[in-house]
Formats: structure tokens, C-alpha cells, sequence
């Protein structure tokens, strides 16, 4: 969506909120209505409503707007339950993620052939270690991270006429990955209490230098994690 429609509903947004607080405060609105707008749940469901309509992360957006209702059930539709009932779901999710992510492995190819110069795969379990790959032909590459991390060196590689894509999962992990300097590198992965940081020292002789072709693309899924991308 356009900066100026964003700009939009979070005005509308705040023209709401404020009205509700400013009636709440003189007793316009009926004591149930209130009891129903003032929880901090609600924070969530806005988050993920706006995330999701009024901006390109949906899927964070519906993940808070999951996150909002589960939490709020008890009020909303007035279920008693507690939070910890459904932590076995995080087994669920990452279980199912880890297999998304095998297909994808054998889908694309290179990550399955990368002793033959094309791809990178690393996975840390509670633990990690120095990786340096020097791919003549880099073009795919799985990086995983479960309570641990590694150090992804790319220097030395050289990438494919077409580019490269770099698909992460952090879930309280991560990694610091190094890249040569005439890289361009675009991030462009879901994080949920976490991020990826792009930390590159980047001097304007390197920009002049840059190859359009050697570009990068970071994507996948952060949750309670992160990395670094360094040169």
C-alpha cells in the first residue's frame, strides 16, 4: 500500500481511538462496550488488522491478529482457557516449517548440490560453528537456526549470473553472514521479535563499484532472533 493511504488509516486509527478514550472519559459509552475496548489484547488485534491491511507485511499482520484473539477469548467470546494450554503449537509450527523448508531444499535444487559449487545449507541446534563457502556459481542457499547459530562466510563465493537467494529460519538463533563489498544485498524476511540487521561498512567507492548482478536477496522467517549481514 502507498505511503499516503498508510498515512491515511493510521489517521483514521488515531481519530478513533481518541474519540472512544474522549467519550470513555465522560461516561458516553455503555460499561460493556468499555469493558470489551480496554484490554491490552486489543493493541494486538489493531497491530495485525493494520499490518495486514495497510501494509505488505501480512503475514506478521495476521500473526498478531491470531496472537490478539487467542489472548482475548476469555472476554471476547467468553472461553476460559490458559495460554500455556497451546505452547505444544510451537512443536506444531516448527515441525511443519522444518518440512516446508526440506521441499523447498530439493525444489530449488542447488541447496541439495552444494558440493557442486552452487548452493549453501547450514543447520545449528543448540550449537553452531564457522561456515566459509567459496561457490564459484552461488545461487541458493538454507540457513537454519534452533537456540544456536554460525558464521556464514561468503567472501570468497561468487555469484550467479541471475543472483542470489538466502532463505533463513531463526527461532532464538541466527547468524552472522559476510559478504564481499561490491554485493548488494536486500533483506526482505518476517521478523516477530527479532530482525536482521544489515551492518555493512559500505564507502562510496564500493557503491561505484557495485555489480548490478551480484545481488543478493534475504528471505525467510526471525522469531526471538536475528543476524547480521557484515563485510
Amino acid at each position: 500500500m502507498q505511503k499516503r493511504n498508510q498515512h491515511t488509516v493510521i489517521g483514521a486509527l488515531l481519530i478513533i481511538i481518541g474519540l472512544t478514550w474522549l467519550f470513555s472519559n465522560f461516561q458516553l459509552l455503555p460499561p460493556t462496550l468499555r469493558s470489551y475496548l480496554f484490554h491490552w489484547e486489543n493493541i494486538l488485534i489493531g497491530s495485525g488488522l493494520f499490518l495486514w491491511i495497510a501494509t505488505d507485511e501480512k503475514r506478521k499482520g495476521v500473526f498478531l491478529l491470531l496472537l490478539g484473539l487467542l489472548l482475548g477469548a476469555d472476554y471476547l467470546f467468553n472461553v476460559e482457557f490458559s495460554i500455556l494450554d497451546f505452547w505444544p503449537l510451537l512443536l506444531v509450527f516448527v515441525g511443519a516449517t522444518l518440512m516446508k523448508r526440506a521441499k523447498l531444499k530439493v525444489a530449488n535444487g542447488p541447496a541439495d548440490t552444494a558440493d557442486a559449487g552452487d548452493g549453501v545449507s547450514d543447520f545449528a541446534l543448540f550449537g553452531g560453528g564457522d561456515r566459509v563457502f567459496n561457490h564459484p556459481l552461488f545461487q541458493y542457499g538454507q540457513l537454519t537456526a534452533i537456540f544456536g547459530g554460525s558464521n556464514i562466510d561468503l567472501t570468497t563465493a561468487k555469484l550467479h549470473q541471475e543472483g542470489a537467494q538466502i532463505d533463513v529460519f531463526y527461532l532464538f538463533g541466527g547468524s552472522k553472514i559476510r559478504v564481499p563489498t561490491d554485493w548488494t544485498v536486500s533483506i526482505k524476511a518476517t521478523a516477530l521479535f527479532g530482525g536482521l540487521s544489515d551492518k555493512r561498512i559500505v564507502k562510496a567507492t564500493s557503491i561505484n563499484e557495485a555489480n548490478p548482478q551480484h545481488h543478493l536477496i534475504i528471505k525467510g522467517i526471525v522469531i526471538f532472533g536475528g543476524a547480521e549481514i557484515v563485510n
